[in-house]
């Protein structure tokens, strides 16, 4: 009977429940300006959920602006693939904006808040 229980405990510690699920931090325009280079949740702000990405939506900080802009090609990331997520930012950056310091400022547009919602990319899913 004990060997039954500990094969249930050893069974739940592998698999944890849906609510266990640990995000990043989310992805805020304070969080980002203070940490450029981390990862966070874009749960809230992602301007396009990707299903592989499952309920924390991670991304880059690198990867958020202050404009809704059409999705680029750049790289695809499985679920929390934490180096692809900062290529990831990176190629987001070089293509929207105009100077390297954070917050992003979108190439052509002068104040960020000319720029309305802080927004997030979040990767693509890898072609399986």
């Amino acid at each position: 009977m004990i060997l039954d229980t500990l094969t249930l405990a050893d069974e739940a510690r592998k698999d944890p429940p849906r609510e266990a699920i640990i995000c990043q931090p989310k992805c805020t325009s304070d969080f980002c300006s203070k940490n450029p280079r981390a990862i966070c949740s874009a749960e809230d702000n992602a301007d396009q959920s990707k299903s592989c990405q499952e309920t924390c939506q991670h991304t880059s900080c690198s990867a958020c602006r202050f404009l809704q802009s059409v999705p680029r090609p750049c790289p695809h990331c499985a679920k929390d693939d934490f180096k692809c997520i900062k290529q990831f930012g990176r190629c987001i950056r070089k293509q929207n904006c105009r100077r390297r310091k954070f917050p992003c400022v979108s190439k052509g547009l002068a104040a960020k808040e000319d720029f309305g919602k802080f927004q997030c990319s979040v990767p693509d899913c890898p072609v399986e």
